[in-house]
């Protein structure tokens, strides 16, 4: 019985061992086959390596990162320049010090529009509120600065802005290949278009084949006294105007395939807009390398120098520092001193004066009776008060029941006069002046009238 036992046992464990073997078989021959299926499919049984620049050893050369020293002496001026910040804007305040620091030594005043984050950028501004704040900012400012905005511009804010610049207001526009931008948004409202991709050269670079030498200019007072510039994250710029400087034949794009120049600094037809398609190189201690500062010495002084003029609209913004408060007779002291406090609002000193001052800007107060101790400048301007008013604007007006502002030009100075037909109707222009209301009356850049409800 013992040894039928035994075989029994042994035949068990056969049949065990069997059936364990076969489910071990399984999932190896479906490994096994689609180890098979994948060779077939994805090796081809050879590798193609990408090619390799054929260089010589004598072709490469070192990193220079020299640093220079670079001093200057730049004529100081006043005005107002104005940094975007509103457009969640991927820049911080530390990567431009060294363009705030040039425009601060020509005694620009700059006013970063909105609130920095505390990751980084800008908080996010209402598109409502962005328009307004912009409009408002625009008025006073000479220049205008846009960074890698993370938010679109839309229809109404490329408005204001193409009206800034066709008005002589210098727009300087900066990209960043490596940061999300909407920069085109707005770029191309002037024919600028800042490309995808980086720039880089294999052949000759500063520690890495993305910073790359730039060293071929074309005559312009932004590329003055330039040799070489270091650009560290530089993108290309296409534009419908003049480019300012080019990459030379060993530059290529991660985006844009084959050899072509590639522009990386450009303006568009519009002399007053600048394009850069790098922040990196104004960034400390990069700004130091080479040319890097004189050319931010350059931008710095391309937006010093704007030539923008001013509209009625842009009240109180076209007065500079300074303004004699002149008026047509002595019961309307108290509508100076009115006037006076108002511009204060705005750190422009004014004075009420019995006269003006030769070479210094002017508002006169006054009635339209009052009307003969301006006279030259209204007939300058076209007026003409007395039984009617006539302008160049508007028919013929009654005097009875309206007001009237008129903004001149005249050898650098900014005349405004107001003119009423009664001492409460001068003292709402006033208000209107004042709260701002006054636009909703402009008839043309220079001239504005006001017919009151009660008039008669």
């Amino acid at each position: 019985m013992a040894p039928l036992t035994s075989y029994l046992g042994s035949m068990a464990k056969f049949a065990f061992g069997s059936a364990l073997g076969r489910v071990l078989v399984i999932p190896l021959f479906f490994a096994a086959a689609y180890f098979l299926v994948a060779l077939f499919i994805y090796y081809r049984g050879t590798y193609d390596p990408p090619a390799t620049p054929d260089l010589q050893f004598e072709e490469i050369t070192t990193p220079l990162s020299a640093y220079t020293i670079f001093t200057e002496q730049p004529e100081v001026r006043s005005g107002l320049l104005v940094i975007d910040g509103a457009h969640n804007n991927d820049f911080s305040q530390n990567e431009i010090v060294s363009l705030l620091s040039s425009l601060a030594n020509r005694g620009i005043t700059v006013d970063i529009m909105g609130e920095p984050s505390l990751f980084g950028g800008f908080q996010r501004v209402d598109a409502s509120e962005r328009f307004a704040m912009l409009e408002s900012k625009l008025r006073q400012a000479g220049s205008l600065i846009v960074i890698a905005p993370g938010e679109p511009y839309s229809k109404a804010e490329r408005g204001l802005v193409r009206r800034f610049v066709e008005k002589g207001g210098r727009l300087l526009l900066i990209g960043d290949p490596t940061r999300s931008q909407q920069i085109n948004t707005l770029s191309e409202e002037f024919g600028l278009s800042f490309q995808p991709g980086f720039l880089y050269n294999q052949v000759e670079n500063d520690l890495n084949h993305r910073n790359i030498f730039v060293r071929d200019f074309f005559p312009d007072p932004v590329t003055e006294g330039l040799v070489e510039v270091v650009f560290y994250t530089a993108g290309a710029i296409r534009s419908a105007g003049p480019a300012l400087a080019y990459t030379d034949g060993n530059t290529f794009s991660t985006i844009v395939e084959g050899v072509e120049p590639f522009y990386p600094l450009a303006k568009a037809n519009q002399d007053n807009v600048l394009a850069v398609g790098d922040l990196t190189f104004m960034v400390p201690p990069q700004n130091a390398i080479l040319d890097n500062n004189r050319l931010i010495a350059n931008i710095a002084e391309f937006l010093a120098s704007s030539g923008r003029g001013f509209e009625l609209s842009d009240f109180p913004y076209f007065f500079d520092g300074a303004a004699d408060i002149v008026l047509g007779r002595p019961s309307l002291l108290e509508l100076g001193a009115g006037m006076r406090r108002t511009l204060s609002e705005f750190q422009i000193d004014a004075e009420v004066r019995n006269s003006e001052s030769p070479g210094k800007d002017l508002i006169f107060l006054g009635l339209y009776d009052d009307a003969v101790q301006v006279e030259r400048y209204l007939s300058f301007a076209g007026i003409q008060v007395g039984e009617t008013v006539r302008t160049p604007f508007t028919p013929d007006l009654d005097p009875q029941g309206g007001a009237i502002i008129s903004l001149q030009v005249q050898d650098g100075r900014h005349i405004l006069i107001v003119l009423a037909d009664s001492l409460a109707n001068l003292t709402d222009v006033a208000d209107q002046l004042d709260s701002g209301r006054f636009r909703d009356v402009i008839v043309s850049d220079s001239f504005g009238i006001l017919v009151f409800p009660d008039a008669g």
